[in-house]
């Protein structure tokens, strides 16, 4: 099949050939995202690096029948407070989603929810799971509470802003660039602020 494979560091990555063992559950992949961690494993800047892998951790696609994302933590342990040693995310060390299919376990492999569109599927998981987690499994997150999100031009920042306004919270926000400001402000969230401004702590706190 095609695939996007890691071979060095510094080196781009480029479509080949290649044959990957089937273990696991297929699913054929239809879309799969791009993330700031992919860029920084061609730096050499990601532990586990694995020359002759396919790169890309999130993904969607058909499993049979069913329409798929790809959940891709492996390995987390037994602790919600922490991850094991062996915690990785697919793409390098182990196969990832740059591919035309990939197999995983049968626990990795989560029904796509109707109201979401394809792309949105496979753009989910790591920016979604990295968000949660630091909203509601860190800070324990409750509705009715203020929550400042910084950076909201960011894939984890946005999907922050969305999931506490989702929960009750009323949404702070930050960012350098007026245009990311104004359509943050147009999701529904409280205020936003451009943190170039010497005064924007002042901004939200008469904001809140």
């Amino acid at each position: 099949m095609k695939a996007i494979v890691f071979r060095a560091i510094n080196e781009l990555p480029k479509i080949e050939d290649i044959v990957i063992p089937e273990d696991g559950e297929k699913v054929a992949l239809k879309y799969a995202a791009f993330n700031h961690r992919d860029l920084w494993i061609t730096k050499g800047m990601y532990p586990g690096l694995k020359p002759g892998i396919i790169m890309g951790a999130d993904g969607m696609g058909w499993s049979g029948s069913r329409r798929v994302l790809i959940s891709p933590g492996l390995e987390w342990g037994s602790s919600e407070a922490y991850q094991s040693n062996s915690y990785r995310v697919l793409g390098v060390p182990d196969h990832g989603t740059f591919a035309e299919y990939i197999y995983v376990k049968e626990q990795q492999i989560v029904d796509v929810p109707i109201h979401l569109s394809d792309e949105e599927a496979a753009a989910l998981p790591v920016a979604g799971v990295t968000a949660y987690r630091a909203l509601f499994s860190k800070c324990k997150l409750n509705a009715g509470e203020n929550v400042l999100i910084t950076g909201i031009g960011g894939g984890v920042a946005m999907m922050a802003g969305l999931l506490a306004k989702a929960a009750g919270a009323n949404v702070f926000f930050t960012s350098g660039d007026e245009d990311k400001i104004t359509k943050a402000k147009a999701l529904g969230f409280v205020d936003g602020a451009n943190y170039k401004n010497e005064n924007w702590v002042n901004h939200i706190q008469e904001s809140s």
